[in-house]
């Protein structure tokens, strides 16, 4: 297997199984997919969603990232000073 383009991540029993009958389901009627397949549909459907929600928010007129949001000055100035590496966690340094 090459490490550089697969992981691997450990899921309950329960979630197993339910990421089985999600396979069949995905494709009815033909192999069910891989349970590694599975999980890439079902991660990319919900980042798709995340977009199409982002452009709905958009042409609602909502600023968002994507549109350039800026934050009002008020976030900014109390960020900035809270940021100060004074009080950090051992992360920060």
């Amino acid at each position: 297997m090459n490490k550089t383009k697969y992981s691997n991540i450990s899921v309950k029993k329960r979630t197993y199984a339910d990421l089985r009958k999600l396979a069949k389901e995905i494709l009815p009627g033909r192999t069910p997919l891989s349970i590694s397949k599975t999980v890439d549909v079902l991660v990319n459907e919900k980042l798709q969603e995340k977009v199409s929600s982002l452009k709905t928010l958009e042409e609602l007129g909502y600023q968002t990232e994507t549109t350039g949001f800026t934050p009002p000055r008020n976030i900014i100035n109390w960020v900035e000073k809270n940021s100060d590496n004074k009080k950090g966690d051992k992360n920060d340094r």
